[in-house]
């Protein structure tokens, strides 16, 4: 499913007619439990309280949103953030990924759940049959006292799997964050709020960002005199 971060990352490289693929599934599933990854998978199963370790091959890995020039990028909204999330990114594979910066998404978890909030306490988000079967019976919407949220379980614990793929799928994991800061008109901004102008010196330095980010040369406009 794709987010606003995706889609401005999408937008922006339609603009300059660069050639990427958007949503492409995953292929041989099969080889996370072949990896070395598959300690820490069942480790972080566990830490999320994973009650159905027989089925854990059968969890779907999602589509990798976009695939540009050998990166996997990611583009992580408000539902990315939760307290859930940050035990997945504890895993020790997090700490060989140049294109997260794990100590910041770890404090966008603490800062930001409310905003998870505000999006993911739906119904097919919060919980469905198979969150349920695999974390337990969620909690009723937003309590945190008893089990919690089956559904933010499953998806945080299905990034860490998409992760983990790209990285065997022989690509560079890259990712965006809407709460990552840029210096903007003096002061800093959100990339959340960057996007917000479609142009304008903020839409700007957001597309000064994804060159840098991207790997992209850049313009003339912006190498220095």
């Amino acid at each position: 499913m794709s987010n606003v971060v995706v889609r401005r990352i999408e937008i922006f490289l339609e603009s300059e007619k660069l050639t990427y693929e958007a949503g492409l599934q995953p292929e041989k599933q099969w080889r996370l439990w072949k990896s070395d990854f598959r300690q820490q998978i069942e480790d972080t199963y566990n830490k999320l309280g994973g009650q159905a370790p027989d089925g854990l091959a059968e969890i779907e890995v999602p589509a990798y949103p976009i695939v540009f020039e050998g990166k996997a990028i990611v583009g992580n909204d408000e539902l990315v953030y939760n307290r859930y999330a940050a035990v997945c990114l504890r895993a020790p594979f997090y700490s060989d990924i140049d294109g997260l910066n794990v100590e910041a998404s770890l404090r966008y978890c603490r800062q930001f759940e409310v905003g998870c909030k505000k999006v993911g306490l739906i119904a097919g988000v919060w919980s469905n049959p198979i969150s349920n079967m695999h974390f337990g019976e969620a909690s009723d919407p937003g309590d945190f006292f008893g089990n919690g949220s089956s559904g933010w379980k499953m998806l945080a614990f299905q990034h860490l799997l998409r992760d983990m793929l790209a990285r065997l799928d022989g690509y560079e994991v890259l990712h965006f964050s809407i709460y990552d800061q840029i210096m903007s008109g003096g002061k800093l901004l959100t990339v959340g709020e960057l996007m917000k102008s479609p142009s304008g010196e903020h839409y700007a330095s957001f597309v000064k960002y994804l060159r840098r980010r991207l790997g992209l040369p850049a313009v003339a406009a912006e190498k220095p005199v």
